[in-house]
């Protein structure tokens, strides 16, 4: 029986149960239960799938895809894959990637999931776990970002058991408190982690910000960071840090969507939360080697240079990259849309 808010999985192995008769059929009678659709596809049925919610090709059907409709090859992942999000009229691709994770791609976002790490025994069935937590995800309303997150960590399970295998809600839930590759809300297991990086002689540099529109001064900023050390941490303002700095209409991205788009990104290491005001505790608890911040700092007012410079470590400034920051970019899109708003206006009066 088919409830309001269920998702229906359609999973093709190109047996002739997938038609455009059924596709046709489902679109139709789920759409109008207001329920979701996923297929995982099978070439060459690629053009049955029209009016579905979300299809979930791997790099190779991918580009079976592209192929099929006859799309440039030299085009990005990003531009064929909105391509053929208007040709097949679905409201987005999740385009599996094996080891580098899971791409979301639709008609305005653009953004890869990054894989989880673990010890893999055996691929079999790991497509199919992948589309089974997407429809229960999506199922629960949880926002495509987190979606693709919790059909990476179900994956990361599955592959680490020899044979095809189940993965239970217990063990996703215990794995949801296993730390991420990357992103540590516990203070306690970064100290922990980069301990061990440390026994190893590694040096660690800590930035931090808000990061609320990721941009080009920022990835210059963080390359640079990068270069002074080992391992970088990025320190994180949550969302209720972010409102008490920058006030109610900020921030624009939630504090996954921001620490999922840094962990994205090869020079970070390590992204950690903080919702103080300051990155003053934070630090004061990593005691990183070296402590950066942009050039408009002056360095011995940078928050936490008494710590850092307490023991040894340095801290460090670098030259921003002129005309790009989040403020100035907010402030553009405001002008655009108030000038649209009056070339409207005008054309209406």
């Amino acid at each position: 029986m088919i409830t309001p808010n269920c998702t229906i999985l359609l999973s093709d192995y190109a047996k002739g149960v997938i038609t455009q008769e059924l596709v046709a059929f489902v679109v139709q009678r789920v759409h109008a239960m207001g329920c979701t659709i996923i297929v995982d596809p099978k070439d060459p049925h690629y053009g049955l799938y029209v009016g579905v919610d979300y299809i979930k090709p791997n790099a190779k059907e991918f580009k079976q895809m592209v192929a099929q409709f006859k799309l440039p090859v030299t085009d990005s992942l990003e531009e064929n894959g909105r391509a053929l999000c208007r040709l097949l009229a679905v409201r987005g691709l999740i385009v599996t990637l094996g080891d580098k994770g899971m791409a979301y791609i639709d008609a305005h976002t653009f953004f890869i999931s990054p894989a989880c790490k673990r010890e893999v025994y055996d691929l079999t069935g790991a497509g199919d776990t992948v589309i089974a937590f997407l429809g229960l995800a999506i199922a629960h309303g949880l926002p495509i970002e987190s979606c693709l997150a919790v059909a990476n960590h179900a994956a990361a399970i599955a592959i680490s058991h020899v044979k095809t295998y189940a993965v239970s809600l217990d063990e996703l839930i215990d794995y949801a408190y296993e730390p991420d590759e990357k992103i540590y809300e516990d203070w306690t297991q970064l100290k922990i982690e980069l301990d061990w990086l440390r026994i190893d002689g590694k040096k660690v540099v800590f930035t931090n910000g808000c990061f609320d529109i990721l941009h080009p001064g920022h990835v210059q900023t963080l390359k640079e960071a990068k270069k002074m050390g080992d391992i970088l941490v990025v320190g994180l303002n949550t969302d209720d840090s972010i409102r008490r700095l920058k006030g109610p209409l900020r921030p624009i991205n939630d504090v996954v969507h921001r620490a999922t788009m840094l962990a994205a990104l090869g020079v970070v290491d390590f992204v950690v939360p903080f919702g103080q005001d300051t990155p003053y505790e934070i630090i004061a608890y990593v005691k990183p080697d070296v402590l950066v911040k942009g050039g408009d700092y002056q360095r011995e007012k940078i928050i936490g240079y008494d710590i850092v410079t307490s023991y040894g470590g340095r801290v460090e400034t670098i030259e921003l990259v002129p005309g790009l920051s989040t403020t100035k970019l907010i402030h553009t899109i405001h002008q655009q849309k108030e000038a649209q708003t009056k070339r409207v206006n005008g054309h209406s009066g």
